[in-house]
């Protein structure tokens, strides 16, 4: 939403509404002037247009609040990690905020009518391998941790405050 506010692009509802009723409004009457005048290649054509603007539309629509959706989850993610003093907070945020667009991306190309079934599996993959790199890196780096924490689970009824415990001489 910040590189849509550096170009300066002021779309105000109001003005946008009207020219896309305008538009559509045009089409409708081409249509109905080429079925009058029986050309039947160019009466196909706008009608084919007429009736796919409107997926078009809630695709365009549906793209729009996923990226207000994902900008305001960034913003409460980044706010939400400088409260817990998370350096990485603006990182963290940027990821937040393309798996959503990517999310609501792949929806709006769905809505348009284009098959996205290789789209959504690659995007699939792509999460499946940065969570199963994520979790072998983080299992790899708590071993140490976990096989004390283990150790500990199992040797606390054995042993008693305060008693000597010797290993190997030490």
């Amino acid at each position: 939403i910040d590189f849509v506010k550096k170009f300066k692009l002021e779309m105000v509802l109001s003005n946008l509404l009207p020219t896309i009723l305008y538009y559509f409004m045009i089409l409708l009457f081409l249509s109905a002037a080429t079925e009058t005048l029986d050309v039947k290649v160019i009466t196909d054509l706008v009608s084919s247009i007429t009736n796919n603007i409107f997926p078009v539309i809630a695709a365009v629509i549906l793209l729009l609040v996923g990226v207000l959706i994902a900008d305001t989850l960034q913003k409460m993610v980044v706010s939400a990690c400088k409260s817990l003093n998370i350096s990485s907070g603006k990182l963290i945020g940027n990821v937040v905020f393309f798996f959503i667009f990517i999310i609501s991306l792949i929806a709006a190309l769905g809505q348009a009518g284009i098959n996205t079934k290789l789209l959504e599996t690659s995007f699939s993959i792509l999460i499946a391998g940065v969570i199963f790199a994520f979790s072998f890196g983080y299992g790899m780096a708590s071993k140490d941790i976990l096989s004390n924490m283990i150790s500990a689970f199992y040797s606390k009824n054995k042993f008693a405050v305060g008693q000597l415990i010797e290993i190997d001489g030490i």
